[in-house]
């Protein structure tokens, strides 16, 4: 009887695992790479009714052995569909696109100017719910659309579109005058008290984009890091030296590149930028430096009537060009510099603090980081009036500059006439 028993447990539980196995191996839902479309760039548009315009630039996968010099992720698109929300836009993509959109390989998210302005926030949604958005892709502001500028982008040296976001955040590292967010930190300065976003600002210079072979020159006689607007000839038509400024979720102002700089220099997030400046001292003419930030920015805010803001910034700088024969080896010229750049960038930063505190009522940094641990909780923070409070701000930054290099040569160059 026990063997009878014994021998029923055993037949049941070999039939368990037996079936076990074939349910826990199954590929009901597997999807092959060749059935795949992967959407590398995304750009939402303004659309008539309330509607979106959703563009797709797509990357088909191709053999990096036999497919003939082309990268593994190739560029091919865009295309433009209509609708009431990205999700929908992704279904109706697939009644012209024989594969399945999937957003694995995203690596930017890019919205319209028109759309900006009247606030992200309802498209948000999608982006933070949607388990394929992942929260580190790159995102910006497009001018005049987004679609404009996945039309117009035709990158010089990279084809795979998969690398090209990660190639300008790396010049924005190296550079300062590019901005770089990811969708996580969107999302955070819209949950924060009292602290705005600000968004890298892709634009096309229609010079550029009319004459691609340069043919007709340079026109311009001044000098802008504004996007869409660089003085230049050929190349690709899309810029990105900028910022687009949030007031909220929508979009209130725009910077340019020189700002960009002195606005991550003011984050303390950059740590290396390159600057010129035009005037400095009499005789010697523009200079250029590298900036490298010594330490971090020091805010001392007071909450009196009204505000008072002070920055301190210890910088570290090396001479890169410029001189015009002056000699930097003596001292006396080196504290000359030193003073007269520290008036200068001081000024300019002081400029934009103004720019974006008192004027725009914004804060990108924010300014407020370095204050809220001064309230109790978060509700007393939160119901304090920072914006009514920045208007009339006294804002004031003193940058300190030491000069510690003058380039492989410190003594003028040496003239000689034959």
């Amino acid at each position: 009887m026990r063997m009878q028993l014994f021998s029923k447990k055993k037949w049941t539980l070999m039939l368990v695992l037996v079936l076990a196995s074939f349910a826990s191996t199954g590929c009901y839902d597997r999807q092959e790479l060749e059935q795949q479309a992967f959407v590398s760039i995304l750009g939402i548009d303004k659309a008539p009714n309330g509607l979106i315009d959703c563009t797709f630039t797509l990357s088909v996968p191709t053999s990096p052995t036999g497919g003939g010099g082309k990268p593994p992720l190739a560029a091919s698109g865009p295309v433009t569909y209509r609708a009431n929300d990205i999700t929908e836009a992704l279904m109706l993509a697939n009644s012209s696109i024989e594969r399945s959109l999937t957003l694995s390989h995203l690596t930017t998210v890019v919205f319209g100017e028109d759309l900006a302005k009247d606030g992200v926030l309802p498209y948000l949604g999608t982006l933070a719910r949607f388990r394929e958005f992942r929260r580190t892709v790159f995102i910006g502001v497009a001018k005049p659309s987004a679609q404009a500028i996945m039309s117009a982008n035709k990158p010089m040296l990279e084809q795979s579109t998969g690398r090209i976001a990660d190639d300008i955040a790396r010049i924005g590292e190296r550079n300062g005058v590019v901005l770089v967010r990811h969708l996580h930190e969107l999302l955070t300065s819209l949950e924060d008290a009292h602290s705005d976003p600000i968004l890298p600002l892709y634009a096309v210079n229609d010079s550029v984009k009319s004459d691609p072979k340069g043919e007709s020159g340079i026109k311009g006689e001044s000098v802008t890091f504004a996007a869409g607007k660089v003085e230049r000839r050929g190349g690709n038509p899309v810029e990105w030296s900028g910022a687009a400024v949030f007031r909220g979720d929508k979009l209130v102002a725009e910077l340019n590149g020189k700002e960009v700089a002195y606005l991550r220099i003011l984050e303390g997030r950059v740590h290396t930028t390159k600057l010129d400046f035009d005037q400095t001292l009499p005789g010697l003419g523009p200079v250029g430096i590298s900036i490298r930030k010594e330490r971090q920015p020091k805010y001392v805010v007071l909450l009196s009537s009204p505000m008072q803001i002070r920055v301190d910034i210890p910088l570290e700088a090396d001479v890169l060009s410029g001189g015009n024969g002056q000699d930097f080896s003596h001292a006396q010229m080196r504290s000359q510099l030193e003073s007269r750049l520290n008036q200068q960038v001081s000024s300019d930063m002081t400029t934009l603090m103004k720019k974006l505190l008192n004027g725009l009522h914004v804060d990108p940094i924010p300014v407020s980081r370095s204050v809220r641990g001064r309230f109790a909780t978060h509700q007393q923070w939160s119901s304090y009036p920072w914006e009514q409070q920045l208007t009339s701000a006294k804002v004031a930054v003193e940058v300190n500059i030491q000069l510690r290099r003058f380039g492989i040569q410190s003594l003028p160059t040496i003239n000689v006439t034959k």
